[in-house]
């Protein structure tokens, strides 16, 4: 019953029509009766009293119908107009189009892509539209994106923002898109609704195999008192599955920031998902432009992937855009062939290496490999530019010049350095600590976990000394290593970081946070383990700041790792991995961009600006304000619901680069299927239709509603007119009896 009303809500009202009634009865006990014989001769007649009591209730009965109508009125009834031959909806009709953007949708449909079909549809079904219905517009992706959030009269702005719709790029969220639909419709009064869906049949948004999901949408569908109808406008029907697909997984870098002739790793995984055997041209492409000697012919077979390796040594500074695109014969869907990934260059990473021994020459501090490993490599290059200091004579002007700090074998700092060391590594400064045998587990534990907070997820429980029987000592285990920047180190049995003796570590335990922290610590990640099963390589976060923990020596007292070739490549990679970014560069759909000074390098604020301009895939700028002070300034730009690269930009500095990546659920077409299709339809609020012609004449013959108020109001009307006569025969009634 309440269904059929607009604002059902306001039906609490009727309790209004019980007035007429309470007042009639308090009226009637206002009088005093006084016996007095003369009456006797004024007395009705029982016939007449009867009469002018039925005038009395009908009198009662029309003025709480008068109260009920406009109660009635008020609430908007309204009723399917198919129960009344050809009348029309008493208002205007309220649309959302809900356009799909995702990858699938750059498939050609002759001459245009699915997407520009879809938008080319959607201003044709515009022109069917009256001057009193509304429309809403809804771009869908991995996050749906009301372009036009409230319904409006003025189709041509819709005509507008449609014909403005970016690319087809990234991956689709229908179910979502539904419900924001759903929701943008709840802002009208109109009775009929409408979600019409522009899509091709890609299963992946569709989601026709996820009950919870399917379960969640039909009950929101079922919230408003005038539920919406769905039509979905299939625009690939007649087009057949492609042979073969071509697709680019996001490419992995070995590291983010990077300096200038330092070789950076990029792997990519080039997938094919048709059911015959492709051929493709894979190129590496710096800032947009063709490496030379970076091209690759490939062979992908039915339904599968290669990956593929590519190295790189950058020389210019700044913010680099590395992009792997493939050139397949044939592909139907071109707009997943291209992936991004940006890394920054900077100049020479100043290192700070912390000795914890200040007794003997140079040759026997526990930093004299490390400083040899970071000296000994092409000093022209000047990749990492070193400060060694003992801890008796380190100051807080060498930590503030520093982007990674080392600590070998260090058991004491002063107070006031340890606070400064530790405001550092929250800023984001990378931190590296080696143990060792002139540290005990108390020294560790008060330096790290009690005058500072570190590592508070850490306690240094005792130091092992290790030898088998056979004499050999512990070795890092190659199945224990973690992907990422260590996968260098275990591609190849014979590499010598797998072979190095460790025959000394120290054993560290895990402890929970202690109350009062505040919440910026992760639990210590285990990134290398010892044959033993010990971690030989723990990494932990304090604020913005990486923290490495080797457990053995940073020198050859525990360990012959600093004999050994891996030992130089090791330390550069950690520094590298350590090394502050200052702010995500490569993110995902949805995750917001943040620009930051860039610690340790270059300043990106240096000129204290109010805004940055921020210019996002489609060409579109935006001014973004910089919020905070001092090192804390930053801005941050939310609005990345399109996949590709963002440029940020200030008059004066270069610009800096951002990619956001989508997922990659649509590398395969995948086509829904009749159970699909019956399972989607099945509760009979959505519709497929083949057609632009099916969709006008499956929603025009079958209107919606017709609405009643008009009638509630002329019957409200003739009520009031019925009243006024029914109390002039009422006076009209006593006056003939007392007559």
């Amino acid at each position: 019953m309440f269904q059929f009303f607009a604002n059902p809500f306001l039906l609490t009202g009727l309790a209004a029509t019980a007035l007429p009634f309470i007042a009639h009865l308090l009226s009637r006990r206002r009088w005093d009766h006084v016996e007095w014989g003369a009456m006797q001769f004024l007395d009705l007649s029982r016939k007449s009293r009867r009469r002018v009591q039925l005038e009395e209730l009908l009198l009662l009965l029309i003025r709480a119908g008068l109260i009920a109508f406009v109660v009635f009125a008020i609430a908007r009834p309204w009723i399917p107009g198919t129960w009344l031959w050809g009348f029309q909806s008493g208002g205007g009709r309220a649309v959302v189009l809900l356009v799909d953007g995702s990858t699938s949708m750059s498939r050609k449909s002759g001459l245009l892509s699915l997407h520009q079909q879809a938008v080319k549809d959607a201003e044709e079904f515009l022109a069917t539209l009256s001057a009193e219905d509304s429309c809403a517009l809804i771009d869908a992706r991995d996050q749906p994106r009301a372009v036009i959030a409230s319904p409006l009269q003025d189709l041509q702005a819709v005509g507008n923002a449609l014909r403005e719709l970016p690319p087809p790029a990234g991956a689709c969220s229908m179910l979502n898109a539904i419900e924001r639909a759903v929701a943008l419709l709840a802002k009208t009064t109109a009775t009929s609704r409408e979600i019409v869906i522009f899509s091709d049949s890609q299963a992946e948004p569709w989601q026709a195999d996820n009950e919870a999901a399917w379960l969640r949408v039909r009950e929101i569908l079922e919230l408003p008192a005038v539920p919406p109808r769905i039509w979905i406008r299939r625009l690939d029907a007649n087009l057949a599955m492609p042979m073969h697909q071509i697709s680019v997984a996001t490419p992995q870098l070995s590291r983010e920031v990077t300096v200038p002739g330092f070789p950076l790793q990029i792997r990519s995984v080039i997938r094919n998902g048709g059911d015959s055997v492709a051929e493709a041209r894979i190129q590496l492409l710096l800032n947009g432009q063709p490496l030379a000697g970076e091209s690759r012919q490939v062979t992908i077979p039915a339904n599968g992937e290669i990956a593929l390796d590519f190295e790189h040594r950058l020389r210019t500074l700044g913010c680099q855009t590395l992009t792997v695109a493939a050139d397949g014969v044939g592909d139907p869907v071109p707009a997943d062939n291209r992936k991004h990934a940006v890394i920054r260059v900077t100049e020479a990473v100043p290192v700070l290496m912390i000795c914890g021994n200040s007794d003997g020459d140079i040759g026997q501090r526990s930093t004299f490999f490390a400083e040899m490993a970071f000296a000994g490599l092409e000093d022209d290059v000047g990749w990492i530019q070193t400060l060694a200091r003992t801890a008796d004579r380190v100051t807080a002007a060498d930590l503030e010049q520093a982007a990674v700090i080392i600590c070998s074998d260090v058991g004491q700092l002063s107070a006031e350095l340890l606070v400064r060391l530790e405001d550092r590594i929250r800023a984001g400064v990378g931190l590296m600590i080696a143990c060792g045998p002139r540290t005990t587990p108390e020294q560790f534990n008060r330096l790290w976990n009690s005058e500072s907070h570190i590592l508070p997820t850490l306690q240094y429980v005792d130091s092992v000394h290790y030898l088998q029987d056979s004499g050999l000592p512990a070795v890092i285990a190659p199945l224990s290593i973690r992907s990422g920047w260590l996968d260098r180190f275990r591609s190849d049995p014979g590499r010598s970081f797998l072979q190095a003796g460790i025959r000394s570590w120290a054993r560290f335990a895990s402890q929970p946070v202690v109350e009062g922290l505040t919440d910026d610590y992760s639990e210590p990640a285990v990134l290398a383990q010892l044959s033993t099963g010990d971690p030989a390589l723990l990494e932990c976060v304090c604020g913005e700041g990486r923290v490495l923990l080797l457990t053995t020596s940073m020198d050859r007292t525990w360990t012959d790792f600093p004999a050994k070739s891996d030992f130089v490549p090791f330390l550069h990679e950690a520094v590298f991995h350590l090394l502050p970014s200052g702010g995500e560069r490569n993110l995902v759909v949805g995750e917001p961009v943040v620009l930051q000074d860039y610690t340790g390098g270059m300043k990106f604020f240096a000129d204290n600006p109010r805004s940055v301009r921020i210019e996002n895939p489609n060409g579109e700028a935006t001014d973004v304000v910089v919020s905070g002070a001092g090192r804390n300034r930053r801005a941050v730009f939310p609005e990345t619901f399109l996949p590709g690269i963002y440029t940020a930009r200030l008059a004066e500095t270069p610009a800096e680069m951002f990619v956001v990546q989508s997922g990659e659920s649509e590398d395969r077409l995948q086509l829904l299927q009749k159970e699909d299709l019956s399972s989607i339809t099945s509760n009979g609020s959505l519709q497929f239709v083949e057609s632009l012609n099916d969709l006008r004449q499956e929603m025009y013959e079958g209107e919606v509603s017709l609405e009643l108020w008009a009638a509630m109001l002329v019957c409200f009307l003739l009520l009031l007119l019925a009243e006024g006569l029914a109390t002039r025969r009422a006076v009209q009634a006593l006056e003939t009896a007392a007559s």
